[in-house]
């Protein structure tokens, strides 16, 4: 499975020290003087004229507290590149710290791609009564207080109300949705995404999804009354290649019982498997054991983690002796 990449404007809410436009605003002078500081440092520039727009960006925010909006994802994406340089000075190869949350996030929309039925699963926890709510509404339901959940994890001012009570009335479900992705792009300065005539708001929530980085929801899948009633689906492991620093050669997260795991397909170790399927299937059945045995011990997590950030170098090492 493969996702989209998240686009700068976004950047804020997925890393560590990438600012939210409200967290400029709040100290215009600070960070306007962190924008001074980093116009010389060329490794950290994404364009020629980087220079003179961080200046400009600068001189906004220190001279009259203001922050200049339409040029904020170029902004964002400079910091992200100053987080990458913190962890890999001469290569810029290793992903920045994800904020609290993301992980989590990002996990569950991976596993409800592969098995849509764990939206029941974790709605149930949220939200009274799930049984008396039409299964059409189910995906609507599930988005929106998603990304509700998601924008108050940051404590982000005047988040829209999502009100689960309506989830029975299609059009009001839909307008709450709508206004909660609305809000979600004009806190980066973008103009939310027109809907097309004749599309509904999961259109909408596609987008969104796809600008986050997050997966594509499974909107094929439709819900029933038995879905509803059966219980939790079983647990299982989903698998997703996708860039990671490096030397990583996995992460993996737990999610209702079921793993998540990310397989680095940058990683010397894992491209050279991947060149045939049959030991492609081995080194998803290995990590996938080595993800599981991992999640059964909990309390040792620090101490796994650096293990399997080990084992990612010496196969890199290995794979590579030139390296």
């Amino acid at each position: 499975m493969q996702t989209a990449e998240t686009i700068p404007e976004f950047l804020c809410y997925r890393y560590k020290g990438v600012r939210r436009v409200d967290q400029i605003l709040a100290n215009p002078v600070h960070f306007g003087w962190k924008c001074r500081k980093y116009q010389n440092w060329k490794e950290i520039q994404n364009a020629p004229d980087d220079k003179q727009l961080l200046l400009k960006f600068a001189d906004a925010l220190i001279d009259r507290a203001t922050l200049s909006i339409e040029y904020f994802g170029r902004i964002s994406g400079i910091f992200y590149n100053v987080q990458r340089w913190r962890k890999d000075k001469q290569e810029l190869a290793d992903e920045p710290d994800p904020l609290p949350g993301w992980v989590e996030l990002e996990s569950l929309l991976n596993v409800v791609a592969e098995n849509p039925r764990i939206v029941i699963q974790r709605l149930e926890k949220e939200i009274p009564h799930l049984n008396q709510i039409p299964p059409s509404a189910l995906w609507e339901l599930f988005y929106g207080w998603t990304i509700q959940q998601m924008l108050k994890a940051h404590k982000m001012p005047g988040v829209p109300d999502f009100d689960t009570t309506v989830a029975a009335e299609k059009e009001k479900l839909d307008h709450q949705v709508g206004r909660l992705i609305h809000f979600l792009y004009s806190s980066v300065g973008l103009t939310c995404p027109a809907l097309p005539n004749g599309s509904s708001v999961q259109t909408l929530i596609s987008r969104a999804c796809e600008e986050l980085g997050f997966p594509a929801p499974r909107f094929d899948y439709v819900f029933e009354s038995a879905d509803l009633a059966h219980g939790p689906p079983p647990k299982g492991i989903v698998i997703r290649y996708a860039k990671l620093g490096p030397l990583q050669l996995m992460k993996a997260a737990e999610v209702e019982g079921h793993i998540h795991l990310v397989i680095n397909e940058d990683h010397e170790f894992a491209k050279a498997a991947a060149k045939e399927e049959r030991t492609k299937a081995l080194l998803e059945t290995f990590l996938s054991a080595l993800a599981e045995a991992i999640q059964k011990l909990p309390a040792q997590k620090d101490t796994l983690d650096a293990l399997t950030s080990y084992l990612g170098v010496i196969l890199k090492r290995k794979n590579n002796p030139k390296s």
